[in-house]
């Protein structure tokens, strides 16, 4: 018996059986290249996929949002299918993105004003605590929505991430069993280098928050050092790692490992810096500089008198 189990453009692939033995039977009527043309369409067809990824981005903060929504915009420009997490859906609907609106979820102004000097003369630990208690709020106000409880119902390809302030959105992700990349809105957070073996010496690399410079005198790099080591070590398992996990527990409604576990199966970081800026610094390729992805209009010519300089 002889079945045609494929026929396309002069080309026939069929199944013969035989005493029980089956076989396969190509026969095709092209012309060399008009085989090759059509063998290379094929593969084409196979390589050439979209993805269903979900940006989830809980942070409230104007300024962290106008990083990565251009990036998630040339996503969705590509033909992915973009599932977007956010308190900024789009004012005009985006080809390929969806958004999941968690506006007005937490409690706490989106342009709410924050200098750098209010930043830069803390100490590590009321910037540790600040932040923890941002983590709370956003954790308790975001996980306990219906729509993002429904996404563990979802299949996903990727997610895409911030790494800011909490991993508690880790729990999520854990349950979908997918691959996860980080997006930093801000140079590398102090527990953001381990869960990649990141290399992050206090002696010239100046932890985020410091007011140091890459060429730091004795006392400065011992500050530095001792700052690091404590948002390391004591206030990011203390106020952010073991109160996130608890709240992704509670409202998630499963066991989880430690979120520093979870945090490690990330494949990607990619961060708002530049060496220009930031100054020059050790990174494994898991960590991709990408300041100003979101500058997205044309850059101005350079006036003639700069040009001839």
């Amino acid at each position: 018996m002889c079945m045609n189990i494929y026929e396309c453009v002069g080309c026939m692939i069929s199944l013969q059986i035989s005493d029980g033995v089956c076989c396969f039977k190509w026969s095709c009527v092209l012309p060399l290249f008009q085989m090759k043309v059509f063998a290379v369409t094929l593969l084409c067809i196979q390589l050439v996929t979209c993805s269903k990824i979900l940006a989830l981005f809980p942070y409230v903060g104007k300024s962290h949002h106008d990083v990565y929504a251009p990036y998630l915009k040339k996503l969705a420009a590509r033909g992915h299918d973009v599932f977007v997490v956010s308190h900024f859906p789009q004012e005009q609907a985006v080809s390929n993105l969806t958004d999941i609106s968690i506006k007005g979820s937490v409690p706490i102004a989106s342009t709410q004003v924050l200098t750098f000097k209010e930043v830069e003369f803390e100490a590590s630990v009321p910037n540790s605590m600040a932040l923890s208690y941002l983590a709370e709020i956003h954790c308790t106000s975001i996980l306990q929505l219906a729509k993002i409880r429904e996404l563990v119902n979802e299949r996903f390809d990727l997610v895409i991430t911030e790494l800011f302030n909490t991993d508690c959105f880790l729990g999520l992700i854990h349950i979908l069993r997918t691959p996860f990349i980080y997006f930093s809105s801000s140079v590398l957070m102090p527990w953001a280098n381990d869960r990649f073996g990141n290399p992050d010496n206090p002696s010239y690399i100046p932890k985020v928050f410091q007011p140091y410079s890459d060429k730091m005198d004795f006392l400065e790099r011992l500050l530095n050092a001792v700052s690091t080591i404590v948002d390391k070590w004591i206030m990011y398992p203390l106020l952010i790692d073991l109160p996130g996990r608890h709240t992704a527990e509670k409202h998630l409604g499963i066991r989880l490992p430690p979120l520093a576990d979870i945090a490690k199966r990330g494949s990607l970081i990619l961060v708002n810096s530049h060496f220009s800026i930031t100054k020059a610094r050790p990174l494994i390729p898991a960590v991709v500089e990408i300041g100003g992805i979101h500058i997205d209009k044309p850059a101005k010519k350079l006036p003639q008198v700069v040009q001839r300089n």
